[in-house]
């Protein structure tokens, strides 16, 4: 049985608050923005067209205003809300799927929809915070947790390295499978600008147990949550290509899924 580390139904909601705000405002979190750009530069190196392409879970639309493709089919939050990829298999030769990775409680099998979903040769682009993200906002947490004042429960979500992101894409069958980190910084002018900046961004407490702060322990926190913070998000972007009839691990990529 796979473990329910996360709660399916507020994963959703947060990432829909974070799309309200967004909406609301008319300007993408400049993190959003920047994954987004990321990842389409990505195709540019790649020596074919896509002309059937799927976006999971694209916050603001950053993924697909960046996109030129015509044809650009969507899959909101709420359609994953049973983490499912309602979609015939083969049927796109581009995945792209920038947000919620990281919150998908069986994320190999995650993997292998969306493996499933590509046409022989198609490829898949993802990205989702990993390790070492938020170690700034971790501290504030862990050095408060040590005194008596506030109680040592789980305010993070674990996260995946680019080590073993990699390995997840082999086992999900995935050819020519990396993983590599784009590490974002910036300075916040305080702790709760930090989390509030989360939160827009869809990324804020998505674990299944929570446990609220009491008055007690806010005000414990306050000094710390007050005070300037520099913080960096560590970015995975995850590429790999469905198998084609010749299996390119073993004879090299199929000439339309090749790089330049």
């Amino acid at each position: 049985m796979i473990p329910q580390i996360f709660d399916l139904k507020r994963r959703v909601a947060k990432f829909n608050r974070a799309q309200t705000i967004i909406t609301a405002n008319d300007q993408l979190p400049w993190m959003i923005d920047a994954v987004a750009e990321d990842l389409v530069d990505r195709l540019a190196f790649v020596s074919r067209s896509f002309d059937r392409v799927l976006v999971i879970a694209d916050l603001g639309a950053a993924v697909r205003s960046k996109l030129t493709q015509s044809q650009v089919h969507h899959i909101s939050a709420d359609d994953l809300a049973e983490s499912r990829i309602d979609v015939p298999p083969a049927s796109f030769d581009l995945v792209i799927m920038p947000a919620l990775l990281e919150t998908i409680n069986d994320l190999p099998g995650m993997l292998i929809q969306i493996h499933r979903a590509l046409e022989p040769g198609g490829m898949f682009l993802g990205a989702f915070p990993g390790g070492g993200s938020l170690e700034a906002l971790r501290h504030v947490f862990g050095q408060l947790a040590a005194k008596d004042d506030i109680r040592n429960v789980s305010r993070f979500h674990p996260s995946v390295d680019v080590r073993a992101a990699g390995d997840l894409l082999a086992r999900a069958g995935f050819a020519l499978p990396v993983a590599d980190i784009l590490p974002l910084e910036r300075r916040y002018t305080s702790a709760h600008a930090l989390i509030n900046a989360l939160r827009t961004m869809g990324l804020s407490n998505a674990l299944f147990d929570q446990t609220w702060l009491s008055k007690s322990e806010w005000d414990a926190l306050k000094p710390a949550l007050d005070a300037p913070i520099d913080e960096r998000i560590n970015f995975v972007f995850l590429t790999g290509w469905a198998k084609a009839l010749s299996d390119p691990v073993q004879n090299g990529p199929v000439k339309s899924a090749s790089f330049f």
